[in-house]
């Protein structure tokens, strides 16, 4: 199989028709048919049932089809590495950031996003990479990071913790699962529910447990002791996972969904940015201080000047994507 043809049939199903398909990509009715025709004569199992107005998957055609979206936007992240970083300079002077989150399939983006955001803020460039809360704080003392961003409070020796904004809290779930349904979701909903928390994301999880022993929530998460490729097992047996919470990004992920804990819980976490105490860099002093003001300065619709800027920026670092390798899940 190759990228065109899980692209073709891809636009099949969300467009309704190989021929809605064939005007989307630019590209002939018998080339868009012919190309998912060999798709499925490699697999050996049809992706599409033919109808008179129009084509729909088969029940395998539907699993193949949320994998093949995954696939399609870690190709494109791929893509885009390829263009920004392949043959360029190794260090283009300017901010380091480290984003403390696991991995996820729009890493790229996310850091191209945010170097965006500092260029036009400071004029400045900035390299971002992405780590455990290992490899972030490691960069900053040994002085390869000017700052990292967090989601949740990082309490480190020597070095400071700046709120920038709060994220709420969600439940990755089956579709299957009757409280998928739900627009918001209350914590005692949770009672009889198996939950995990996403592994390598350390200062999230940590906050996140402390709020719920506040709220003295009838459940209680577990981290997390098998292989990745047990993550989808796993909810559709009706487990769950507790992820951020952002709505531009949420998105439904191989036949599972993210359902908001409703906030009058009060189940947020704090997205941070972490940086010496002494020697910080000018330009994260600068935003250090502007993220505080805007956040005490109220905007007429109710937001603050960080929630529509600062904030919509860096809260893009939460995954959308079960993709990190060292991703372990409870027996």
């Amino acid at each position: 199989m190759n990228v065109m043809q899980i692209k073709y049939f891809v636009s099949a199903v969300e467009h309704g028709s190989i021929t809605a398909a064939a005007e989307d990509q630019f590209i002939s009715v018998q080339g868009v048919s012919q190309a998912i025709a060999d798709l499925e004569s490699e697999i050996g199992k049809p992706l599409l049932i033919r109808q008179n107005r129009g084509s729909i998957p088969t029940e395998f055609g539907s699993e193949f089809y949320e994998r093949s979206r995954l696939f399609l936007h870690c190709h494109e992240d791929l893509e885009l590495f390829v263009r920004n970083r392949a043959g360029g300079p190794p260090d283009s002077g300017g901010l380091s950031i480290y984003v403390c989150a696991p991995s996820y399939s729009s890493t790229e983006r996310v850091g191209m996003r945010i170097a965006s955001f500092i260029r036009r803020s400071f004029d400045t460039n900035a390299t971002v990479n992405f780590g455990s809360r290992g490899t972030c704080m490691l960069a900053l003392e040994e002085g390869n990071a000017d700052a990292v961003i967090t989601i949740g409070k990082a309490v480190e020796r020597n070095y400071r913790c700046a709120v920038l904004d709060h994220v709420s809290c969600a439940i990755q779930m089956s579709k299957k699962n009757p409280l998928s349904s739900k627009k918001c979701i209350r914590l005692t909903e949770l009672e009889d529910a198996r939950l995990i928390l996403w592994p390598c994301f350390d200062y999230f999880n940590s906050n996140v447990l402390e709020l719920l022993a506040r709220k003295h929530a009838p459940f209680k998460p577990v981290s997390v002791e098998r292989p990745v490729k047990g993550v989808i097992g796993f909810l559709s047996d009706g487990g769950g996972m507790i992820i951020p919470h952002i709505g531009q990004l949420d998105s439904d992920f191989l036949n599972t969904r993210p359902v908001l804990i409703h906030p009058d819980e009060g189940l947020t976490v704090p997205l941070c940015i972490v940086a010496p105490m002494t020697g910080c860099a000018k330009e994260i002093a600068t935003l250090i201080d502007w993220a505080r003001e805007a956040r005490r300065q109220p905007r007429r619709d109710g937001t603050s000047l960080v929630d529509s800027t600062l904030a919509e920026t860096v809260q893009t670092i939460v995954p959308n994507g079960f993709a990190s390798k060292d991703a372990v899940l409870p027996v």
